[in-house]
């Protein structure tokens, strides 16, 4: 049964039409529905490069400006929540990562029609028609992620493969004629989060759709295809979209033609037909953003109260976004996200058990997500029949384990004035904060800086035992058990009386490294970036200008030397030999830049270790290090500040990473 309703000038949706010089077709189209619902009506005229160069953010919709000023209404529930639940499922779940004797190791399963190039009658046959979840319970799947402490349920209505796993009037690639299977999963998702309290959302692939004659990447199916990777790189890494030349206009209409027949009209039926609260669009690069923004311009006229992510395209979301799997995280003014999995592979792949994220590795990274006022999703991928692994029940039942306990710390909370402390993170609401420490302290003294109020108790959540403190001069120290009394990593709560003040200062350990990373701190010039928090890239850049700078504001207990080392990243290649400081007090070491890595191997290699990296070498940099010298510090409070010695004769400086302050054990 052929269900779509494509919009061409002989089709009866068409309200109006008229010829422009070009030749294309200019439309007002309406999509019907159900008889209950008002007709929406989006212009499918194809879109003028008037908005490409978005960037430019005077050059933007009046519209988009408009719907700006909600976004705060938008975003509310969101923030709130703190935490969600995401999910890849679809027709590549039936392969599990393994398509004819082939095993994706380390890979993306729910790339593998693109990965292996399958024809589309062998992707139908071998997957999508072979999706039919018997066991697929949305009951049990969302109290899962509601016990777990997840507010907000989003899923993959359909992925890069096109593949629809709902009952869609838009195309024959969906679970009901694909896979001859009547139910209809995303209906019966939307109504388990409206009975149990969770907000719903989707996944949509906008942009890519590998089976449409007007797809990206898929020139096995089509030769031809300009919308490449390969063909991306033969023009310089330039997009496929900027060339000029007859085979692009010609896919460029076609590409319009799929923005016009299937996705906008899907996006329509899902805000239409299924309850949709949020919207998280992907990989909007591949296409051009005026075919882009138009899609938000439908979301926006439909739906404005409807949560949409920065994916979209860039600039234009209601958040701040990130790459899949982060590790680690600077200070941002604005709304943002993290995306993590509990496996490599976000749909499911039977592959790739053995890169699976350990429980606490996720609650970590919660906590420490939230301590820098951001909302964190954790993905899984179920399998093809409906069920989850194995390794994701007893997570899920894990995190259902601290979440009892520790709740209160991540939904409603956020950012607090206290810093990033070498024992972990901290989260506030209203008059309580709450310690999440990560590493548990030797000596039984944890120690918290720039606390400025007293607390009226201290417990360890675990197994609310309360704990002694002393304070004084703005240090707060607890005495806490030998060892924690929990798998997981411990939350201390502390009540006071009134909203607790404080400032973003850390205290030096005297008897264990403390390790200052460049984005554990606020104080950082404007002039530099940073990246997208993957351990490759977990540095700032743009560093073109002597007085550009990274400060952490530290104190010391008692008297203490520290030896200094340094760790950074530099081009693969170059002329980079500039001097840097390391200022403290009245003290100053310097160094140079350099490719010799003057620097004990065993920092690089905890380095490597916890940014998840094989080698100092990626694609764009290495990283290399300095030991600088010795630092003897009195009792008291510092700027520790790393900037430029002099001017800067290099492109950039360098790309900061890490400081190390190691105690001078006598």
């Amino acid at each position: 049964m052929n269900k779509r309703n494509p919009v061409h000038p002989s089709t009866p949706a068409i309200k109006d039409l008229k010829t422009i010089g070009t030749g294309i077709a200019c439309l007002l189209i309406s999509i019907p529905f159900s008889s209950t619902a008002e007709e929406p009506v989006f212009d499918t005229t194809r879109p003028s490069l008037e908005f490409r160069n978005y960037r430019d953010k005077t050059n933007v919709p009046e519209w988009w400006t408009e719907s700006m000023k909600t976004r705060e209404q938008r975003v509310a529930w969101w923030k709130e929540a703190r935490f969600g639940q995401f999910m890849h499922w679809g027709a590549y779940s039936v392969l599990g990562g393994g398509y004819e004797g082939q095993e994706m190791t380390g890979q993306y399963a729910e790339h593998i029609a693109r990965v292996y190039k399958i024809p589309k009658k062998d992707y139908i046959e071998q997957a999508a028609s072979k999706f039919q979840p018997e066991q697929f319970n949305a009951d049990e799947w969302v109290l899962r992620a509601k016990n777990a402490g997840m507010q907000f349920f989003v899923i993959t209505a359909k992925h890069h493969d096109g593949f629809a796993i709902y009952h869609s009037k838009h195309s024959d690639f969906d679970i009901e004629d694909a896979s001859k299977w009547s139910r209809d999963p995303l209906k019966e998702l939307s109504a388990a989060c409206k009975k149990h309290g969770l907000k719903f959302g989707v996944y949509y692939s906008h942009a890519q759709d590998w089976y449409m004659p007007g797809n990206t990447q898929n020139n096995w199916d089509f030769p031809g295809n300009p919308a490449t990777s390969a063909n991306e790189k033969k023009m310089g890494n330039g997009k496929w979209y900027e060339q000029d030349t007859p085979e692009v206009k010609a896919h460029m209409i076609k590409a319009w033609d799929y923005y016009v027949n299937k996705s906008i009209p899907q996006v329509i039926e899902l805000l239409q037909d299924y309850d949709v609260e949020f919207i998280w669009f992907d990989t909007a690069s591949w296409m051009p953003p005026e075919y882009n923004i138009r899609v938000l311009e439908t979301v926006r006229k439909l739906a404005p109260d409807t949560l949409v992510n920065y994916r979209i395209q860039h600039f234009y979301g209601d958040y701040e976004g990130g790459p899949d799997s982060p590790i680690v995280f600077p200070y941002k003014d604005n709304d943002w996200e993290c995306i993590q999995s509990t496996l490599h592979s976000w749909g499911y792949n039977k592959f790739d058990e053995h890169n699976r994220r350990p429980t606490d590795y996720l609650l970590k990274m919660l906590a420490t997500v939230v301590s820098k006022d951001g909302v964190m999703m954790i993905n899984i991928g179920p399998k093809g029949d409906g069920t989850w692994t194995d390794g994701d029940i007893t997570t899920y039942k894990e995190m259902e384990t601290w979440w009892a306990n520790n709740g209160d710390s991540i939904r409603g909370a956020g950012m607090t004035p206290l810093a990033v402390h070498n024992w972990g993170v901290v989260t506030g609401k209203d008059n309580d904060l709450y310690l999440h420490v990560f590493d548990w302290p030797a000596d039984r003294k944890l120690r918290v800086g720039g606390l400025m109020s007293t607390p009226d108790s201290v417990v360890l959540t675990e197994n609310n035992q309360s704990l002694s403190v002393k304070q004084k001069d703005g240090l707060l120290t607890i005495d806490v058990p030998v060892e924690p009394d929990t798998p997981y990593h411990s939350v201390i709560k502390l009540s006071f009386s009134s909203e607790p003040k404080g400032e973003n200062r850390r205290p030096l350990e005297a008897t264990v490294n403390n390790r200052l990373h460049v984005y554990d701190t606020p104080f950082v010039s404007d002039g530099l970036s940073y990246k997208k928090g993957k351990g490759f890239e977990a540095y700032f850049t743009n560093w073109k200008k002597p007085e550009d700078h990274v400060t952490w504001k530290v104190s010391v207990e008692k008297k203490a030397e520290y030896n200094v080392h340094v760790i950074y990243d530099l081009p693969p290649e170059g002329k980079f030999d500039d001097a840097y400081q390391i200022t403290i007090g009245d003290q100053q070491l310097t160094g140079t830049v350099n490719y010799e890595g003057k620097i004990d191997e065993r920092y690089i290699n905890e380095e490597l270790k916890l940014m998840k990296m094989d080698s100092t070498k990626s694609k764009k940099t290495v990283m290399v290090g300095d030991s600088l010298g010795t630092l003897s510090l009195e009792p008291g409070k510092y700027d520790l500040k790393l900037s430029a010695l002099d001017g800067i004769s290099s492109t950039e400086l360098f790309s900061p990473r890490t400081i190390i302050l190691e105690p001078v054990l006598k």
